[in-house]
């Protein structure tokens, strides 16, 4: 009698050991590797690391910009203004105005001087350009009897590429070498440069 109590009495402990563990919540491991319970929430994912274009500047490739600077693009010494619209990833083409003063050489007086034309830029933060503009490519004297008696700017057209670099903050830094050419009866080519810096929104 006490042999078959002994028995009965592991018997109970070892159902209420079966039933502990089939009450147990499960460990397991997600598919995403994150670890949790059957009857709980998965945990929650981890943040994507940031992709390259993440940390260029928003926007970078288009929107309004303007800057000041040096070079027949800035009307010689001016402003520039550009507005460049999204045609493919990475490349986007826009208008680009200037104005500045032509400064006074020689007997040439100082003149009010324009440009304008069309820009290509290739890149985000990094960028390459190509302008093709109509701009003052040197300014002209009208001598009789070896008196100045006018002078006028020479406007042709010209094309440059260059480089330019926009921050996070919508700072730029912009520069371009190139040629142009001076309409009329006596026309040159003429060496283009720029350099300017700015404001990207």
């Amino acid at each position: 009698m006490g042999l078959l109590a002994a028995r009965l009495y592991g018997l109970r402990h070892v159902r209420v050991g079966v039933c502990l563990l089939s009450f147990a919540p499960a460990a397991y491991a997600g598919a995403d590797g994150a670890c949790g319970h059957r009857d709980e929430a998965p945990c929650p994912a981890q943040p994507a690391t940031p992709t390259r274009d993440e940390h260029e500047a928003p926007g970078a490739h288009t929107g309004l910009s303007v800057a000041i600077g040096l070079g027949h693009s800035y009307g010689i010494f001016g402003v520039q203004v550009s507005l460049p619209v999204v045609i493919a990833p990475r490349l986007s083409v826009g208008p680009v105005v200037g104005a500045g003063a032509f400064p006074a050489l020689e007997e040439a007086e100082g003149h009010w001087a324009f440009a304008g034309g069309i820009v290509v830029y290739w890149g985000r933060s990094h960028r390459l350009l190509l302008e093709v503009s109509i701009s003052p490519i040197a300014a002209r004297t009208l001598n009789l009897h070896g008196t100045v008696v006018a002078t006028e700017l020479g406007y042709g057209p010209g094309a440059m590429v260059g480089y330019e670099f926009i921050a996070a903050s919508g700072f730029l830094m912009r520069s371009g070498v190139g040629a142009g050419v001076i309409l009329g009866n006596d026309s040159q080519v003429v060496p283009l440069l720029s350099g300017g810096i700015g404001w990207k929104w």
